[in-house]
């Protein structure tokens, strides 16, 4: 008979209003939000951030160490920027002695039949050239300098390449190979008509690097 009164009481049961529905989706989205708010809270006064980084638990010491220097430097301020960090002897320490020398990138956009933008960050303010391997030939693209106003991004255009072909290319910060142990190619559009795939991707911590409250 558990069944029945299942029923019955579900049929009995006073409808809401519309009001009532949406005071209860905005009840609900609250809740959400400050569960959500407690858990990046929890994140900046324990080790639950580094918990996040070190997922599926195998992150070398080193990368603890940064990403604890890197939380630590931008949850100073609602207005903190990757250039404060630039002048945190603490974060850029670490980053140096592991031979870093960008915190961000290489990203690929505006990829076209004839060249790509490639973006990065750097971790000092410098100069950013990208270099390409073309029909064996070596082409360099930039210099793009980073500086406080960028927040030490720079994007550097690519181009005078053939449709439809894939190029390795290297990143250099001040004439040193910023990623000397990686390998990069980008692809360009290919002429005429081709199928295409487009991939999305995000940062899959749920509290991020910075302050949440930062807009």
């Amino acid at each position: 008979m558990i069944a029945p009164l299942v029923a019955v009481c579900l049929l009995i049961q006073p409808s809401l209003s519309a009001q009532d529905a949406k005071e209860g989706k905005s009840k609900k989205g609250k809740n959400k939000e400050a569960n959500f708010d407690k858990e990046v809270n929890q994140a900046k006064t324990s080790d639950a951030y580094l918990k996040l980084l070190n997922e599926p638990g195998n992150q070398p010491e080193s990368t603890l160490q940064i990403g604890a220097a890197l939380f630590a430097g931008l949850s100073k301020s609602k207005d903190a920027s990757f250039f404060d960090l630039s002048n945190d002897n603490t974060f850029v320490s670490l980053c140096q002695e592991n031979s870093m020398l960008c915190t961000g990138g290489p990203m690929l956009g505006s990829i076209s039949q004839s060249g790509v933008k490639v973006w990065v960050r750097t971790l000092l303010p410098g100069k950013v050239e990208v270099r390409v391997d073309a029909d064996g030939k070596t082409a360099t693209f930039g210099p793009v300098t980073t500086s406080a106003e960028g927040d030490l991004r720079a994007v550097v255009p690519v181009t005078g390449m053939k449709p439809g072909k894939e190029y390795p290319y290297k990143v250099f910060v001040d004439g040193r190979d910023a990623f000397p142990d990686r390998k990069f190619t980008f692809r360009t559009v290919p002429g005429g008509k081709a199928d295409v795939t487009v991939a999305f991707g995000c940062d899959f911590h749920k509290a991020g690097a910075a302050n949440m409250k930062q807009t």
